[in-house]
């Protein structure tokens, strides 16, 4: 009797192991992160050689940022501005969500699978909370040079640094609220079935496969295509870059139909320390967007395809896995310009780097034919914030 009931458990562990063989025949590896095994000789998607450019740009963007950071906190409390501030958290952000990308390039480029469960949800909470925090960050930059032009730096400054505790409280609620979701449907794979034991004894090869899947990061069971497509769509393309330069676009042509945009209010302004503020400010806004809005296009691309199932051939699909990550550099080459921007804006940079530039600047200019040279008018008297024309007697025009 005992001898009985022992076959038929045998039987049936042959039987689910023959289930779950079958429902997990197709590589796990290759179905989850749609992408060509790098660890193989010919890499379609040239994953290894966007990795190293990726760490080139990280690696010398922290360097920029720590000379940035520098600068910032050699001024005293009561010299540091309101943008400085603005741009140290978005330093800090920078550095912080190097470090979920830099774990995602790792795994896509060399094929090694291992995150912890904590560092699974650690890293997509981070990686998707982080976007939104910068995307805040550069809005309200903005925001800061229209409240300063229109009310004073000085107030708008003062503002700042009473309330700069509420600031960072208002950052960290944003990543929760866009961070926890992912981070609650991510899971280590899987965590449920030692798979590795219950192939090794009809295929070790594959069974050693399956073994180096087990430490994969990726979306729970529990969440279907239909679930997971909006929330990846809405949090990696829509509300951190779409939807915010929809909205920064029309409030900019709605300015601009009143002489009120930040670019038309910079114009009018000749002192040289708000007008660098102005200048980081719409800059900062115009080359984010410039650069994250092409990244969410791929990525609404491929997750439209996914969704309908677009037929490409082996040919489009190497080249849409190549521009994913050649917009992705894009989106990362953007935290290595702000830095060198401000410091070379706020003319933090060494005189002789500086005379070196200007150098060839002015070699390139001459090269350059001029068609009509504009008139320009000096005056050493003090130039005020907001300059006005007015007309002496003589009919000439002076700034004052």
């Amino acid at each position: 009797m005992s001898n009985l009931g022992l076959t038929d458990e045998i039987n049936e562990k042959e039987k689910l192991t023959d289930d779950i063989k079958d429902e997990y025949k197709e590589d796990p590896i290759k179905n989850i992160t749609s992408q060509e095994d790098p660890s193989e000789p010919d890499d379609p998607c040239y994953s290894k050689q966007y990795f190293v450019v990726f760490c080139l740009i990280m690696a010398v963007a922290i360097i920029f940022w720590v000379l940035l950071f520098i600068q910032i906190l050699s001024k005293k409390r009561k010299n540091v501005n309101g943008v400085e501030i603005l741009l140290f958290l978005l330093g800090i952000c920078t550095v912080v969500q190097f470090g979920p990308m830099l774990a995602h390039a790792i795994h896509s480029a060399h094929g090694t699978y291992k995150y912890t469960q904590t560092g699974c949800k650690l890293m997509f909470y981070t990686e998707y909370g982080t976007r939104h925090t910068i995307t805040l960050l550069v809005i309200l930059t903005h925001v800061y040079a229209h409240l300063g032009i229109r009310h004073g730096f000085e107030s708008v400054d003062r503002k700042i640094k009473d309330h700069t505790g509420w600031l960072v409280v208002l950052l960290l609620a944003v990543e929760c609220v866009f961070g926890f979701g992912p981070a609650l449907f991510v899971d280590v794979y899987p965590v449920h079935l030692p798979l590795s034991k219950l192939f090794s004894k009809f295929d070790p090869a594959y069974g050693k496969k399956i073994e180096a899947t087990r430490d994969l990061c990726v979306w729970t069971t529990t969440l279907n295509i239909t679930q997971l497509l909006p929330m990846e769509l809405v949090e990696r393309a829509w509300t951190p870059y779409l939807i915010p330069v929809i909205g920064l676009a029309a409030y900019e042509a709605v300015m601009y139909l009143f002489s009120a945009s930040l670019m038309q209010l910079r114009a009018g302004v000749t002192e040289p320390n708000r007008k660098s503020r102005m200048t980081i400010a719409l800059y900062l806004a115009i080359s984010y967007f410039a650069m994250n809005v092409p990244y969410s296009l791929v990525i609404m691309s491929n997750y439209y395809c996914a969704l309908y199932g677009c037929d490409h051939g082996k040919h489009s699909s190497k080249v849409i896995c190549n521009l994913q990550w050649f917009t992705h550099l894009i989106h990362q080459f953007w935290f290595l310009f702000v830095p060198i921007f401000v410091l070379f804006q706020e003319k933090h940079v060494p005189e002789p780097v500086m005379n070196t530039i200007s150098l060839y600047t002015e070699k390139i200019k001459s090269k350059i034919p001029n068609s009509q040279p504009r008139r320009t008018y000096h005056t050493n008297e003090h130039i005020n914030p907001l300059p006005t024309a007015i007309e002496n007697p003589h009919n000439q025009v002076q700034v004052c």
